[in-house]
This record gives C-alpha cells, structure tokens and sequence, in this order.
C-alpha cells in the first residue's frame, strides 16, 4: 500500500477547509501558550470568546484563499515558462516551487521580520494548521504511516507555540484587558511582572502612562490583533 493517495479536488477542498478549521483551533491553544510566554504568563490566563472562534475561521478562510490564488499564478507561469515539458516535469516544478514558498513563508511566521501579509500569517497558526491537515488527508492510514502522523503532529504544536511567540515580539498583536472601564494594553515583561499602559483601541494609541504591575492583578487577557500602537508624549511611568 502506498503511504499517500491522491483525493479528487471535489472532495479534497470541502474536507481541506473543515480540517484546516479544525486542527487552526486546536493549535490556536499552543499558539496562545507561546504568546503568553513571551510575557512570562500562563495559558490559563487567556480568555477564549467567540471572537476568537470567528477569527480563527475569518483567517483560515483568508489564508486557504491566498494559497489557492498562489497556487492558481505559479502553475499558470510553470505552464508558460516550461510549455514544452511533459506534464510530470511541470507538476514536479510546480510542487518543488509551492513548497519552498510554503518554507519561506513558514521560516518568517516563526521571526520578527515584518514583511508583506504577515498578519495574515502570525495572527493564527493558520500554517501548521494547513500543513496537519493536507498530511491527515492524503496520508493512507496504517502502522507505516503512524510515525509520520505523530511527529508532524509534534512538529506543527512547536510550529504554532513559535509562531504566537513571535507574533508577541513583532508588537501587532497584543494581550488587553478592561479594569473600570478603562482598557490596558501589555507591553512588555518586567522581571516577574508586566508593564501596561492605557490603550485607545479605536485612536490605535498609547496613553502616557506607564504602570508595572504583578500579573495575578488581572483575572484574564483578551488577545487582539490591535496593529502598531503609538504611545503619546510626555511620558510617565508608575510604580
């Protein structure tokens, strides 16, 4: 028995999009631990609402798009550039091409490089999810198989705990929370605790106040993909 199978593209997209859902949320709970962590905080104090579920769907959905559009232009230019080859060459060129996008765009999630779409990219672990979901689709199951599954299982949670770590680092996305009626943003990490600062999500600014905090003050976090942040002068800071 072959270790892969080739599913006909009617049934392979429904079943892709359902299981890139599935498996985006699940890693969205090991992507939450490595943002977390970022701020020497634990998993336990990220709060999951319903916007999160909408977007893990919004940005899976975006990101299966892109990947179609990408896959639809690097066929279209193999096609034209190798006219003359036969269709096995064209689809290998096509798959050598696809993954080495794939690992370029993978390689930047997981640092701190800005770089075009990685909102789409950082803000849910939309890749490791894409990548569990293609093997559990065209991998035939069986005991030889097993181990394949299993370490690209481990590899995608290591895969999405970086990702959300990184996302921490670049500064779009940060943890929020309301004490009243007044909503602070997490800046940064300060020893054992944090330091916040009063956020205007809407003016998508800072206001010049600056306090450290222990992290046990705060019952729970939202996570929110707020954009760069500017803080306004003068500023003070709060012990």
């Amino acid at each position: 028995m072959p270790l892969f199978r080739m599913l006909p593209l009617r049934l392979f997209i429904p079943k892709f999009i359902i299981v890139s859902i599935i498996c985006c949320g699940f890693l969205s709970l090991f992507y939450s631990s490595g943002f977390m962590r970022y701020y020497n905080l634990t998993p336990d104090f990220i709060n999951f609402s319903l916007d999160n579920f909408k977007n893990i769907i919004g940005y899976t959905l975006a990101g299966l798009f892109f990947i179609a559009a990408l896959g639809v232009f690097i066929k279209l230019a193999i096609d034209k550039v190798s006219f003359s080859k036969p269709q096995k060459v064209k689809n290998l060129y096509f798959f050598i091409t696809s993954a080495l996008i794939f690992l370029l765009i993978s390689t930047l999630s997981i640092s701190t490089l800005n770089y075009p779409l990685d909102d789409l990219f950082r803000s849910q672990p939309i890749l490791p999810a894409f990548f569990v979901s293609i093997l559990l689709l065209t991998t035939n199951k069986s005991i030889k198989t097993l181990p394949i599954i299993c370490l690209a299982l481990l590899l995608s949670l290591s895969w999405a705990s970086y990702t959300g770590k990184a996302t921490a680092a670049n500064k779009e996305n940060y943890l929020v929370f309301s004490n009243d009626n007044k909503d602070y943003v997490v800046l940064s990490k300060y020893n054992d605790g944090i330091i916040i600062a009063p956020v205007d999500l809407k003016k998508k600014s800072i206001e010049p106040s600056f306090q450290i905090i222990d992290s046990s003050e705060v019952s729970h976090f939202d996570y929110k993909n707020t954009g760069v942040l500017t803080p306004k002068p003068p500023l003070t800071i709060q012990d």
